[in-house]
């Protein structure tokens, strides 16, 4: 029988080699360029895997293989009075997502993924598949989850009157409206360990974030103060702001048994919170993006910070993307004729 030691360091040696099969040419610090013109680019997202960087541009949804630093995608809605209102990579590391929006009385949204495991380098090999049509109006998407659990897709959107709107869709696509009349979904989050979802909400003047489970609704936390900043597997992060000034993180823990959590603040303190974007890590790292800075939290509460490009205060139009895993992010410098870019280190 293997001992635990060399169990750990085979599993890592597999890891390590998966990772490099994914994508071999991952070097960090090391400059590589693109022959793609985006300086018109937005929306910037990274596969779970690292491998494809996917966003838009114009009225078009683009894909690169970083693996060969080609673009193998370009999509647009066929009709011109039609856009495309989101997207997002799902965890099974080559699924993708996205929604196109008829501008219409009827308002039709149609959702289609793409497998990108399956065709060539060539441009547009990969075929998208219509997956449903939803009798929505879906102005613009603001968070796409999926519970590889449960198998459930959760798209958190705005509609043409700029309310927000929480819909579920299961593997047999029955839709379900989330929200309560009245209720504002602010933000949510998906466990794939339990298939739970969590969400920030305002209801009148009170603010809260719940767990739905089951088909029952719980409070985690009814202090206005709080906000939720993600979740990993069986832990939700909760960050207590004031004045822009992110004061506290709290992990809770979620029991098995039932709806019951252990709650432990795991760092306390003072960092710049306003127009942040937050992940979890693999590592339960509380990741925080905001202008000129990364905040790292560890599980252990240990914080550090690193100093970004900040394009507010100076002419680089230099954006950072981070990995969903939370261990790198890519630094990118789009350009007209070319663009590069590098993978940096957490």
């Amino acid at each position: 029988m293997l001992s635990l030691v060399l169990q750990l360091a085979v599993y890592a040696l597999l890891n390590w080699k998966a990772d490099q099969l994914l994508n071999p040419s991952l070097h960090i610090n090391q400059v590589y360029v693109l022959k793609t013109d985006l300086s018109q680019a937005d929306s910037f997202m990274l596969s779970y895997n690292k491998k494809f960087l996917a966003y838009q541009t114009g009225r078009y949804l683009e894909v690169i293989d970083l693996t060969t630093n080609t673009k193998i995608f370009a999509e647009s809605p066929e009709k011109d009075t039609a856009k495309i209102v989101g997207f997002a990579w799902l965890p099974d590391r080559n699924g993708m997502v996205y929604l196109i929006r008829e501008q219409n009385k009827n308002a039709v949204t149609s959702l289609y993924s793409v497998d990108f495991s399956t065709g060539s380098s060539e441009l547009n090999s990969f075929k998208p598949m219509l997956d449903r049509e939803l009798s929505l109006a879906v102005d613009q998407v603001l968070q796409i989850e999926m519970s590889t659990y449960t198998n459930k897709l959760f798209i958190l959107f705005k509609d043409d009157n700029q309310t927000h709107q929480l819909i579920t869709m299961d593997i047999m696509k029955t839709l379900n409206r989330v929200n309560q009349q009245g209720e504002e979904i602010l933000n949510i989050a998906v466990s794939n360990k339990f298939g739970s979802i969590y969400a920030e909400s305002r209801m009148g003047m009170n603010k809260t974030i719940d767990v739905y489970q089951a088909g029952s609704k719980n409070h985690i936390s009814v202090d206005p103060e709080d906000t939720l900043l993600g979740c990993r597997d069986d832990k939700i992060y909760v960050g207590k702001i004031s004045g822009n000034i992110l004061q506290e993180v709290t992990v809770y823990q979620v029991q098995p048994s039932g709806p019951a959590m252990t709650e432990t603040v795991v760092w306390q303190g003072e960092i710049p919170y306003a127009e942040t974007e937050t992940k979890i890590s693999n590592t339960n790292q509380v990741m925080i993006k905001s202008k000129g800075r990364l905040d790292v939290i560890s599980a252990n509460g240990k914080h550090q910070w690193l100093r970004l490009p900040d394009v507010s205060a100076t002419e680089s139009n230099t954006v950072i993307i981070l990995a969903p895993t939370g261990d790198l992010y890519l630094e990118l410098l789009p350009g007209n004729e070319k663009s590069v870019y590098y993978w940096r280190e957490v």
